[in-house]
């Protein structure tokens, strides 16, 4: 899931879609360079997250309104500015999911240590 988009070459850009959405490759860069284990715990996390969540009622509802507004916001705004705005949303999941991280590690880390005593 990437919502990061550049403009395509002049040619393109005459036609209907000037712009189109591709994936940042700085985030290759950055997640290519994690250890392994790294990554296992991000995908525990993600899994545990997505259990956890499923079931949410009211988090499906939050889920739900964001979509509708998001649509609502989509044809009222210039497609440059649709363009920020995903940027501008990426920029605010990378933010919580760094938080969201680092929490669960430092959780992870109290249980390791409170059961190693």
């Amino acid at each position: 899931m990437f919502s990061s988009a550049e403009t395509v070459s002049a040619e393109s850009a005459s036609q209907k879609a000037p712009y189109r959405l591709v994936p940042n490759p700085a985030l290759y860069v950055c997640e290519s360079r994690k250890p392994r284990k790294r990554w296992a715990e991000a995908e525990q996390l993600d899994l545990l997250v997505s259990k956890v969540l499923s079931g949410d009622a009211l988090y499906r509802r939050h889920c739900q309104r964001i979509i509708s507004l998001q649509a609502r916001l989509k044809l009222r705004v210039s497609r440059s500015a649709w363009v920020l705005y995903l940027y501008l949303e990426e920029a605010e999941v990378e933010r919580l999911t760094y938080a969201l991280d680092r929490v669960a590690a430092e959780a992870r880390a109290r249980g390791r240590r409170s059961r190693g005593r």
